[in-house]
C-alpha cells in the first residue's frame, strides 16, 4: 500500500476492527451508509472533515489519531515527497478537505 488514502484507509479499518466494530455497526454510529464507509476503508473515497469527526467520536479517538499510524511516521523527506505526489493529483475538494484537516490537527 503506497497512497496515503490506502494508508489511512487501511488504519481505519484496524481501529474499527480492535473495538469490535463491523462495518455497520460504525457506519450506522456515524450515520454515513456502509458502502461509504467500505470505500473509505479500501481507499476508494475521501472521508469530509464532517464524517472524520463522527468516526472519531464513535471510536473514542480525536481526529489526529485517526491519522496516527506507522505508515505516516515515515522521513520528513518520505512524507514531503507523498504528500506532494498526492496534492498534485487532487482535485479541488480533496485539497479543501487536506487543508481543513491540516488546521484541525496543527491545533
Amino acid at each position: 500500500m503506497n497512497d496515503l488514502q490506502s494508508v489511512f484507509g487501511e488504519h481505519l479499518k484496524s481501529l474499527r476492527k480492535s473495538q469490535g466494530l463491523t462495518q455497520d455497526k460504525l457506519a450506522e454510529l456515524c450515520g454515513i451508509s456502509v458502502q461509504y464507509l467500505g470505500d473509505v476503508e479500501r481507499g476508494k473515497a475521501n472521508a469530509t472533515i464532517n464524517v472524520l469527526g463522527k468516526i472519531g467520536l464513535a471510536l473514542g479517538v480525536s481526529v489526529a489519531e485517526l491519522f496516527d499510524t506507522a505508515e505516516f511516521q515515515l522521513s520528513t523527506e518520505d512524507l514531503r515527497k507523498l504528500m506532494s505526489d498526492y496534492i498534485s493529483k487532487a482535485d479541488n475538494n480533496t485539497l479543501r478537505q487536506l487543508y481543513g484537516i491540516t488546521r484541525i490537527i496543527s491545533r
